[in-house]
């Protein structure tokens, strides 16, 4: 199997695992905000829906697509209209896809090429990058399972 294979359907698991999580949540958890400077559920799914574009852009770029601010801006703004559980997983399963589609498309040459970000000292390789969506995604999962625990959730999901 492809180095390129493994990793989408590594990132594949990752999200049907963060979304059959947060399906296993009550509804009024999703925008509970466990403490002051937490986030809720909701915001971290839309977070994860939304950075897959970003890793698609690095690697069809093989480079830092150097998104500017007000942008960025913008695409924040963009992910804060997906307000459900629904909205967010339609986002993340139609990003990832095209996500999937530039992980496939690498060459097995490409996966060393090597991409350095703005304001990030270390440089990454493609293949780096391919797994990022992956671990974004498993971190995600960790905080979920965190905010679960809070409100006495312990079941695995």
């Amino acid at each position: 199997m492809r180095f390129q294979d493994q990793i989408v359907s590594a990132t594949q698991r990752a999200v049907e695992s963060i979304f059959r999580t947060a399906r296993a949540m009550p509804a009024d958890k999703l925008s509970w905000k466990p403490m002051e400077n937490g986030r809720t559920v909701l915001d971290q799914l839309q977070e994860v829906s939304s950075a897959a574009s970003f890793f698609s852009a690095v690697l069809e770029k093989k480079a830092d697509p150097k998104i500017p601010p007000e942008k960025f801006q913008e695409l924040r703004q963009k992910r804060q209209s997906w307000d459900t559980l629904d909205k967010c997983e339609a986002a993340c399963k139609e990003n990832t896809d095209k996500l999937f589609g530039q992980i496939r498309a690498l060459s097995d040459a490409d996966l060393g090429t090597k991409v350095k970000f703005d304001g990030n000292p270390r440089e990454f390789t493609l293949a780096d990058v391919a797994m990022f969506h992956q671990t974004h995604v498993n971190y995600h999962i960790g905080q979920i399972n965190y905010i679960q625990t809070l409100y006495g959730d312990t079941d695995n999901h």
